[in-house]
């Protein structure tokens, strides 16, 4: 049974104010082991008009007191009291995790974003054994394979107290990729956006084309230049384009 969160607990998902005058909302959901603060430079880039609104799930930066446990239905829970159009960008790992969350929305009946914008991953029926196979390893091989992917600074395997706060992350993180592989996965009614780096081994463009089977409204796909993590290296290309990409549609 899923336990729901009361409502003073909702702040707890965003580390950064909100734009309530901008007319429409971009929630980001970050790689694994990050946290909000992977999209702190999205938010001076963004278009005017766009508030983006990055979530803090829990176990990392300012909900480190928590378990690394990533509910899809607090996550719903969050999206479905927001009033204004949205669109909802996850990278990696959030990818999949935003499509589950539409699903969930979906399921329920809920109003829908206008995008779901996934960066740097296959689709949910095309995942890889990395996962599998990275949860198998010993904390310290764990911990040096996923600083050799990027996105998580090489320094921290000279910092035991911090590494040993970010294994259980991203052990949770990966472990929830590893039971998504396996589940089912149908359409969701609301168009994919999709960005691929075109340095990235893991996400290729042709492989994220797989997307197209993950959505019912149609899939464009477009390629950054940078590798698996360019929504750091290069935030203000991708939030533009997404921008471009909901003005385009509202016309």
């Amino acid at each position: 049974m899923t336990v729901h969160y009361s409502a003073d607990r909702r702040p707890r998902w965003f580390l950064f104010p909100d734009t309530p005058e901008a007319p429409v909302a971009l929630y980001c959901l970050p790689h694994s082991g990050a946290g909000a603060t992977a999209y702190r430079a999205w938010i001076p880039a963004a278009a005017p008009g766009i508030a983006v609104r990055p979530l803090q799930p829990p176990g990392r930066e300012s909900r480190i007191d928590e378990p690394p446990v990533f509910d899809v239905a607090e996550v719903a829970d969050v999206l479905a009291d927001e009033t204004r159009p949205y669109a909802l960008y996850g990278h990696s790992f959030g990818a999949l995790v935003g499509h589950a969350v539409v699903a969930e929305l979906q399921r329920r009946g809920a109003p829908l974003p206008r995008r779901l914008v996934v960066g740097g991953s296959r689709p949910p029926d095309d995942l890889p054994e990395l996962a599998r196979r990275l949860l198998g390893l010993d904390d310290e091989e764990f911990l040096r394979e996923v600083v050799g992917m990027g996105g998580t600074p090489a320094e921290i395997l000279d910092h035991p107290a911090l590494a040993a706060l970010l294994v259980p992350v991203l052990r949770a993180d990966f472990g929830w990729i590893d039971r998504y592989a396996d589940a089912a996965h149908g359409p969701v009614d609301v168009p994919i956006l999709g960005f691929a780096g075109t340095q990235d081994p893991i996400a290729t463009t042709e492989a994220m084309a797989g997307w197209q089977r993950m959505t019912s409204r149609g899939y464009r796909g477009h390629s950054v230049r940078g590798d698996h993590f360019f929504h750091i290296t290069d935030p203000a290309g991708v939030v533009r384009a997404i921008a471009a990409d909901l003005a385009a549609d509202s016309r």
